[in-house]
């Protein structure tokens, strides 16, 4: 498991078990055998198939599931799109539009 407490500039691929309690200023994929929780702040967030992620933070972006486990607890302030896979918006969660 990776634990990230600071800024991480650009993209990012997660195939790990990774938390990330900073900020990351590109987009977060969540690749097959990937585990994100997301506590900190990020610019978009996909979800691909085989691949999980809690939303606990804010993303500045848009956040897509592609087939994945996401679970949203936290702000997205662009758009949710939900193409397959599970996901889960939690009562409190903040999510700007929906599709």
């Amino acid at each position: 498991m990776r634990i990230e407490n600071g800024v991480i500039d650009g993209d990012l691929v997660v195939t790990e078990e990774f938390i990330l309690n900073g900020v990351l200023t590109g987009t977060a994929v969540v690749g097959v055998g990937g585990d994100l929780e997301l506590n900190g702040v990020a610019y978009h967030l996909v979800v691909q198939c085989g691949g999980s992620a809690s939303l606990r933070g804010v993303v500045r972006g848009n956040v897509t599931n592609e087939g994945g486990i996401l679970t949203v607890l936290g702000v997205v302030t662009g758009a949710l799109n939900c193409i397959s896979g599970q996901t889960t918006v939690a009562p409190g969660a903040i999510v700007h539009n929906k599709f």
